[in-house]
């Protein structure tokens, strides 16, 4: 009753597969299946699956229950934000990794494919609204039809995750790949570090801090995020030139992206003091110290912050500030989603909805205002921490 009266996706989600419902009979399965598990259990039920299109099914079945698993975990416990990204980063590594072996069996062939994680992806960071980002990286670059094979592998690996059906399909996202959507679906090895030392720009620096590995053939990916290491830890940091980009950069896309009429202090991601601000702060430290300060080499952003805290790089007082509005932003995204809103990243005009949010997140009846005043407070401090570190630094 908890579950279906608080939201709308997690019913949604098992409206299509009324028997996962079977979930809260243990209710400690409710925090999650673990990783290794999972890939296990969904390796010996793609085994039975015949065709493709049933072992598509399959894994979009899996990942369905999955997701109301975890939302079921944050609707009745408050699963913890950082749980809740883990859990659905997971989820999206096995669900990836076993599409590629899927499309590997149906075309095989001399050819590597190492899918790389990218974003929200990549930092361990997903809500249940992202898609997942990445870029693929194969070991052939002079064979066209080697070539040829990968790309039909890729594609095939996204049709099934894409299908449509009565589970909902997985977006791949690949528009952080070299060139972004005017460049090839997967480069070799070779042309892909080619591209970033000749022609990559600072943001593709900022972006490749959150890449790792994400499925595939994990030697060829432990080569390709060596072999940047150089690119997205500046041995002498970021110049005022590249510095100066990646702020333009952040001052357009706010500009561009939060719709107009909206109050920008009701935008966690794009606002002041919002995600935004709290990732780019902590990006803009890892371009400028990653090369010597190891403890900054992380995909993760409250990883990175911690160590930055550590080496002395923001106070104490600081980090907890980007660390507050880092977590509430992603729970109002996260309690958005659940209830299925329109924009996950706005705290909702409409009085019912603000009232509805806020007991998603544990507040009282009625305390919707309170909701939006924490908020605005919240961001108010984390943004005087990105004016002095992000804007002001040189």
């Amino acid at each position: 009753a908890q579950v279906l009266a608080t939201s709308r996706f997690a019913a949604n989600l098992l409206n299509r597969s009324p028997a996962n419902v079977a979930i809260l009979i243990g209710h400690g399965e409710a925090h999650g299946t673990g990783k290794a598990d999972l890939r296990a259990e969904l390796a010996a039920s793609i085994e039975r699956g015949a065709q493709l299109e049933q072992r598509g099914q399959l894994i979009r079945s899996m990942r369905n229950r999955e997701l109301l698993r975890v939302a079921m975990a944050e609707v009745i416990d408050h699963l913890p934000v950082d749980q809740v990204g883990q859990q659905l980063s997971d989820l999206w590594d096995v669900v990836v990794n076993t599409a590629l072996v899927v499309a590997e069996q149906a075309l095989p062939g001399p050819v590597s494919l190492a899918i790389i994680a990218l974003g929200r992806w990549g930092g361990r960071e997903l809500t249940y609204g992202s898609d997942a980002d990445l870029m693929v990286v194969t070991s052939e670059s002079d064979d066209p039809d080697l070539q040829r094979l990968g790309e039909e592998r890729l594609s095939l690996m996204r049709r099934l995750l894409q299908s449509s059906s009565v589970d909902p399909g997985l977006e791949l996202d690949l528009g952080l790949r070299p060139e972004g959507k005017k460049g090839p679906m997967l480069r070799s090895l070779k042309s892909t570090l080619a591209y970033y030392q000749r022609w990559a720009q600072p943001w593709e620096a900022q972006a490749l801090l959150r890449a790792r590995f994400g499925g595939g053939d994990r030697g060829l990916a432990d080569q390709f995020l060596s072999q940047i290491n150089w690119f997205r830890y500046p041995a002498q940091g970021l110049d005022a030139t590249a510095a100066s980009s990646i702020r333009r950069l952040k001052a357009r896309m706010e500009t561009e992206r939060i719709g107009r009429g909206v109050d920008p202090r009701n935008h966690v991601k794009l606002g002041p003091g919002g995600l935004s601000d709290v990732e780019w702060t902590v990006q803009m430290l890892q371009l400028q110290h990653g090369h010597q300060l190891a403890g900054l080499r992380v995909t993760g952003t409250l990883a990175a912050l911690e160590a930055a805290q550590d080496a002395g790089l923001i106070n104490q007082v600081e980090a907890t500030r980007l660390r507050a509005a880092f977590e509430m932003a992603s729970r109002i995204r996260n309690g958005n989603n659940l209830l299925a809103h329109r924009d996950a990243n706005l705290i909702p005009a409409n009085a019912q909805d603000l009232g509805h949010l806020a007991q998603a997140l544990g507040y009282p009846r009625g305390q919707g205002s309170t909701l939006a005043d924490d908020w605005h407070r919240t961001a108010r401090l984390a943004k005087g921490v990105t004016d002095r570190v992000f804007w002001a630094s040189q």
